[in-house]
């Protein structure tokens, strides 16, 4: 989702005009000439369960790619913790449920 709003009962919500979907992936191929491989290292998708598109970024364009398979926290950016990295902080902090199985795909 590339823009993500809350419904009046707190549940998370997107327009389908904001969502990009594993299947879509591989129709968008074109986008591989913009996809500099020497100066990306990693494209970072946060999100819950981002996991899965993460890993067929990485196969459709031969790129790293890194999600998580299960929930995140957005809530470790406000809370005091070792990790001074927000980003990192999003990817190790776990969750109600458990770690967030941040995957990296090569």
């Amino acid at each position: 989702m590339l823009a993500l709003t809350h419904s009046n009962t707190c549940v998370a919500q997107a327009s389908p005009n904001d969502m990009i979907l594993n299947t879509d992936i591989s129709k968008n191929v074109s986008l591989k000439k913009k996809l500099n491989s020497k100066s990306m290292s990693v494209s970072k998708f946060y999100g819950c369960y981002t996991e899965g598109f993460a890993k067929e970024w990485s196969k459709t364009f031969k790129l790293g790619a890194a999600g998580a398979k299960q929930k995140i926290d957005f809530g470790v950016i406000d809370r005091p913790s070792n990790i001074v990295n927000i980003m990192e902080r999003i990817e190790k902090t776990p969750t109600s449920v458990g770690q967030t199985g941040w995957t990296v795909h090569k």
